[in-house]
């Protein structure tokens, strides 16, 4: 074995926000394993992983527990590994316009930036540290925050009877999944967050429900949420794109 690549979809937060040390978290643990298991070099994919933590959360031996539990499955999975043989290849990329949703008025934002800035700066929290810097920026390059849309790009590696496909953003686990049943017949590893992250990608369903990702977190990212149709564009370009051989 030159090396292993193994995809899962669960976010790298085992160490909570207590933790002041960089680290690669379970993932870049079971990366470890794997090579003194098997030699070579680990490749871990992170999946669509938007609305997934993992239940076992603390400190070092919470972060290996965790990794064990991976490591079990890949060498379970390696074990009944079959060869392809003079496998077909084909790809393709694909540039997808992903509808952003309206920011509030410009008067509303000041408004909120004008509350903040009232409040002496060791009382403001979490929320208003965020909203400062994002309500600055829009109004300071209201160009760049009035937009109908963006462009992101998809892609898929079809390998055989296997396939890696991917998408830039923090999808959740459901568009990942039904990605999945796109390829019937097909092993695929579905990969969030390459080639650029846009922000979370939830669910139609998800708008519905509301919750941080869909309300809040998207100002960490840039200066628009994007639209509840997402999902369904998204869906819509992997089904159009049958792979053929290069």
């Amino acid at each position: 074995i030159i090396g292993t690549i193994f995809n899962y979809a669960c976010h790298a937060v085992t160490l909570g926000g207590e933790n002041r040390l960089v680290t690669g978290d379970w993932p870049g643990e079971v990366c470890r394993r794997l090579e003194a298991d098997f030699g070579g070099v680990a490749l871990f994919l992170q999946g669509c992983c938007g609305d997934l933590n993992p239940r076992i959360r603390g400190g070092l031996s919470e972060l290996k527990q965790a990794a064990a539990i991976v490591e079990r499955s890949v060498h379970d999975a390696l074990a009944g590994a079959e060869g392809l043989e003079d496998p077909q290849i084909s790809a393709w990329l694909e540039a997808v316009h992903i509808p952003l949703m309206p920011n509030p008025p410009d008067a509303e934002i000041a408004v909120r930036l004008r509350e903040i800035r009232s409040k002496p700066p060791e009382t403001r929290d979490f929320a208003d540290t965020r909203d400062l810097d994002w309500g600055a920026d829009v109004l300071a390059y209201p160009e760049r925050a009035r937009q109908s849309e963006m462009v992101i790009e998809l892609g898929e590696i079809s390998l055989g009877e296997a396939a890696i496909a991917w998408l830039p953003g923090e999808a959740f686990c459901e568009i990942g999944l039904a990605l999945r049943r796109l390829r019937p017949g097909k092993r695929t590893l579905v990969a969030g967050y390459t080639n650029g992250n846009i922000g979370y990608i939830p669910t139609e369903e998800a708008f519905q429900e509301g919750g941080y990702e869909v309300t809040d977190a998207w100002r960490y990212y840039g200066y628009q949420m994007i639209g509840p149709e997402s999902e369904r564009l998204l869906l819509d370009a992997f089904a159009a794109h049958p792979t053929s051989p290069i």
